[in-house]
């Protein structure tokens, strides 16, 4: 019965661990959602020049999470898209479509001339992929534009990964170190004299 008991505390315990971790380590880290929040409601009043300066100040910092970068380029690309600025509003179209290929425009409450602007990015991406594309000198090698662009990138990876050995270790150390089992058992009671 101690031994069911101590494997459930330990079952327990494995669980909190792994909770613990996912809410430190492994969920992204959204360090300018209250920025972006800002932007948005600056947004909603009209107050374009302030958005933009808000979305400018998070992207010039460079760590934001895929979603954020989504989401700061969706509101940049809306204000220049009210402003009646369609220029920079495709280049924020385009750099929407880089960190979120699979954006879709929200119908009912995007700008006609927002969902155009995608619609119209999106067909230009196919056809540029639909082409062929030059085959590039055998001495030039291929930039990996994930590891040229993202700085520290390989860092979060090895935080997760030492974290998930951390947790993993220590779950398996609360499991599997019991008490020693070669130990011998008590001797049953004698019997009870004969009367």
């Amino acid at each position: 019965m101690l031994q069911r008991t101590n494997l459930i505390f330990r079952s327990r315990t494995l669980v909190l661990l792994c909770i613990i971790f996912w809410v430190a380590v492994a969920r992204p880290q959204g360090r300018y959602e209250t920025e972006l929040s800002k932007a948005e409601q600056a947004y909603s009043e009209g107050l374009f020049d302030q958005v933009i300066d808000l979305v400018k100040s998070c992207l010039s910092k460079g760590d934001l999470t895929t979603a954020e970068q989504a989401w700061a380029y969706k509101l940049l690309g809306q204000v220049y898209v009210s402003k009646n600025e369609p220029q920079p509003a495709k280049i924020c179209v385009q750099k929407l479509l880089e960190v979120a290929p699979d954006y879709e425009p929200d119908r009912d409450q995007d700008l006609q001339m927002w969902i155009e602007l995608v619609e119209a990015a999106k067909q230009e991406r196919e056809r540029q992929i639909q082409q062929p594309q030059p085959p590039t000198p055998a001495d030039d090698k291929p930039v990996d534009r994930a590891v040229a662009t993202k700085k520290g990138g390989g860092k979060k990876w090895l935080w997760i990964g030492g974290g998930g050995a951390v947790v993993a270790g220590t779950a398996a150390y609360l499991i599997f170190k019991g008490e020693d089992t070669r130990k011998r058992l008590p001797d049953p009671p004698g019997l009870p004299p004969r009367p």
